[in-house]
């Protein structure tokens, strides 16, 4: 860790790096997932990077001990046997600990497969099958639509609540002795990072980081491939976007992070900006998105036009055709 910090993750530091394909980095060092995690903490340590609306207490974290989390989840992985190139299924809502998970797979060199919370069991088990899953990290919901599947195959199983990796002899009694939300497991975030062992694993850019399924339009889904490059390249080009930002801008994400539009804007942006993250810790609803607009004033929110249409229906549409004064204008 004391070698790590004498880097100069800087953003003036970082655009003076010299590569032989001469592209010019912006935020990070390497198009690495390790890289990023390095970056992120050295440059924004004590901020806030995640919180959860009406979880405060329990469910905010720095950058620092995001960092920490991701170490340690990464450790755990790797002791109980996932390996560079093995592929691994995230099939839950958005929450700081998909991302804990998410960033532990690709630091070991593991493939993350996303897959959109509101695929059907039988859409996700295509996927799973498709690549080739070794593990699953899901929620309560999304994992009993597939458990028929999971227990098929012995897929190693992980909870995205809490993330607690279930063991095998647990998970067979899901459904009999346990439910999937108390099942007994193991923290996998509270393991003893060894960083000279996660260090030397090799990561290159063009290692795959994720195969993300998207809804299919032709028949089954579709798993499109990308690199670390492919992601963290396209996300450091786009801060120029926010060329004004500074540290400390609010976001409030409401879209699926499963969903790469999300992911690469909404999150690896964002968290190179050194952003405070709120999710709303439940499903999108008018009734509940509005009331987490006063609370957060976000300075920044990734949306899709069906969600805007439904604010305006809501909440504005109401104003301009009451015969007031809105209407007249």
């Amino acid at each position: 860790m004391s070698e790590k910090c004498k880097i100069d993750y800087s953003n003036e530091a970082c655009q003076k790096i010299k590569r032989d394909d001469g592209l010019v980095m912006t935020t990070i060092r390497r198009y690495t997932f390790r890289d990023f995690v390095d970056a992120i903490e050295a440059k924004y340590s004590n901020m806030r990077a995640y919180t959860v609306l009406g979880h405060e207490d329990e469910l905010s974290f720095t950058y620092s001990l995001l960092a920490k989390k991701v170490r340690s989840s990464s450790q755990y992985l790797l002791d109980l046997g996932i390996k560079k190139g093995d592929r691994v299924c995230i099939f839950a809502e958005s929450s700081p600990m998909w991302m804990i998970f998410y960033l532990a797979l690709t630091c070991i060199g593991a493939i993350a497969v996303p897959i959109l919370p509101g695929f059907s069991g039988k859409d996700a088990a295509v996927a799973m099958q498709d690549s080739n899953c070794k593990a699953i990290c899901a929620q309560r919901k999304t994992y009993e639509s597939v458990q028929d599947y999971v227990k098929e195959n012995k897929l190693l199983v992980f909870r995205m609540e809490d993330l607690f990796h279930i063991p095998s002899e647990i998970a067979e009694k899901i459904g009999s002795e346990y439910t999937f939300e108390n099942a007994p497991g193991r923290d996998i975030t509270r393991t003893t990072a060894n960083i000279k062992e996660l260090q030397e694993i090799e990561l290159d850019e063009s290692d795959i980081a994720s195969i993300i399924y998207t809804s299919g339009t032709t028949g089954a889904s579709k798993g499109v491939v990308l690199t670390h490059m492919n992601l963290l390249r396209n996300a450091d080009r786009a801060v120029f976007a926010y060329a004004i930002s500074s540290p400390g801008w609010r976001v409030l994400s409401i879209l699926p992070m499963s969903h790469v539009y999300e992911f690469s804007l909404g999150h690896l942006l964002t968290l190179m900006s050194g952003f405070e993250i709120y999710f709303l810790g439940r499903p999108v609803a008018v009734s509940i998105l509005l009331p987490a607009l006063k609370s957060v004033r976000p300075n920044v929110m990734m949306t899709v036009p069906l969600i805007i249409e439904k604010v305006y229906k809501a909440a504005v549409a109401p104003l301009i055709t009451n015969g007031g004064k809105y209407e007249k204008l």
